[in-house]
């Protein structure tokens, strides 16, 4: 009787530490083929040409403005990028300190949705059109409130 039990302990394909390291060996292998998957497919999307740059401003920054002195500055806003046709959302960022952006969408119809504050400040939701090999420029102000 001890004989069968050595002998089931000694066999690697019985043993459970050799089953579990099977089962490490598989899901690591799974892993790996997942991730180069992932990789492949996205070294075979095309390189986007196109999409949408801007600037992003908000004003007026002092209660009284001057004639022929501008009144804004530059704005970091958050903007959602949506398909025009289904509203279906393409993607969404921050525009830079400076508030200029440059995102890379495909050619079509978009709607720019500024994210709006409680009650300010506020801007104006923008159509566009995306040209092929082109970046259609915008510019997104913002309303201060101040008055």
């Amino acid at each position: 009787m001890t004989r069968e039990i050595d002998s089931a302990l000694c066999d690697p394909l019985l043993h459970p530490q050799s089953r579990r390291a099977r089962w490490a060996r598989i899901v690591a292998v799974g892993l790996m083929l997942a991730i180069l998957a992932a990789q492949s497919t996205s070294c075979r999307d095309p390189e986007i040409d196109s999409g949408i740059d801007g600037t992003v401003t908000i004003g007026p920054i002092e209660p009284v403005s001057r004639p022929g002195e501008d009144n804004s500055s530059p704005y970091q806003a958050q903007i959602v990028v949506k398909r025009a046709a289904d509203g279906k959302v393409v993607t969404s960022f921050q525009t830079n300190a400076d508030g200029t952006f440059h995102v890379a969408v495909l050619p079509g119809d978009y709607v720019l949705e500024p994210k709006q504050g409680n009650p300010f400040p506020t801007a104006s939701v923008q159509s566009v059109t995306v040209v092929r090999g082109q970046f259609t420029s915008v510019r997104v102000d913002y309303d201060s409130g101040i008055r």
